[in-house]
């Protein structure tokens, strides 16, 4: 029974940390770098990238952007045709933190936060002012896009970047 309890550990243990990591694994589209402000010891950093998988349309296909809808609509359908897209890109936007606050990596606060797509801010209807994201020191989930081009240009943009004292790594 011990056996067991050990085993169930330390499997639920691997998961958690492959689960953690994940973001890594997957192609990165494009890296955009870190952001750094240095103040004596303390310093504000985050790095963003986005990740690309290739998805089948048939299991997001309500997620696809608004254009290749509005295409799939106005083209003419034959008699008992469904038109699909053939191909269906799943980007990730993903933040780290790499802020240090008296020597120890920590969390950081993101004030206003928006997010560009093609130039346009995606989020303006829901948050017309930006949102507010906590960034961990692992990879942070801070916005999925599902479309069906592969070149979609991303823009990150905030007003405010604290670090967190109070969430140490």
């Amino acid at each position: 029974m011990k056996r067991m309890i050990l085993f169930l550990i330390a499997f639920l243990f691997v998961i958690g940390l492959s689960a953690q990591n994940s973001a890594y694994e997957r192609p990165i589209y494009r890296d955009y770098g870190t952001f750094k402000i240095t103040d004596g010891r303390n310093v504000v950093s985050v790095s963003a990238f986005v990740t690309i998988e290739k998805v089948d349309p048939l299991t997001h296909v309500d997620d696809v952007d608004n254009n290749a809808l509005q295409m799939q609509k106005t083209q003419k359908m034959q008699k008992n045709a469904v038109i699909e897209p053939k191909i269906l890109y799943h980007y990730e936007v993903y933040l780290v933190s790499k802020s240090i606050f008296e020597g120890d990596t920590t969390s950081t606060w993101l004030y206003g936060t928006k997010i560009f797509i093609n130039g346009e801010d995606v989020l303006i209807n829901q948050f017309p002012d930006g949102f507010v994201v906590s960034i961990r020191t692992v990879p942070t989930s801070i916005y999925t896009y599902h479309s069906t081009k592969s070149d979609a240009e991303f823009e990150i943009k905030w007003e405010k970047a604290i670090y967190e004292p109070r969430i140490r790594k």
